[in-house]
């Protein structure tokens, strides 16, 4: 059984979304920042999300995602700081 149908089905869940999370986070905080009333939020912004093993670069274009130009890197916190080290980098820059 797939997830949606389990969510669905199983669980009774009315709606569900799927997505990038950095985009989940700038959309609430520029509705946050907006709601303000102090100022504006930008619609060209450049997202750089750092997971545990991968981090991602996300260029928004007039409030778009610009999927030409999303990078996608092997690095992230968990990610050792050469081949011959025991640990992660999180750890060796404390």
């Amino acid at each position: 059984m797939d997830s949606n149908r389990l969510m669905f089905e199983c669980y009774g869940v009315p709606a569900l979304d799927f997505g990038i999370d950095a985009l989940f986070a700038y959309d609430y905080w520029r509705q946050s920042v907006e709601g303000s009333m102090r100022a504006t939020a930008a619609e060209t912004a450049l997202i750089v999300r750092i997971g545990f093993d991968t981090s991602h670069v996300l260029p928004l274009i007039d409030g778009r995602l610009d999927l030409t130009h999303t990078l996608r890197l092997d690095v992230g916190t968990l990610a050792p700081a050469c081949p011959s080290c025991p640990l992660p980098l999180a750890d060796s820059a404390a």
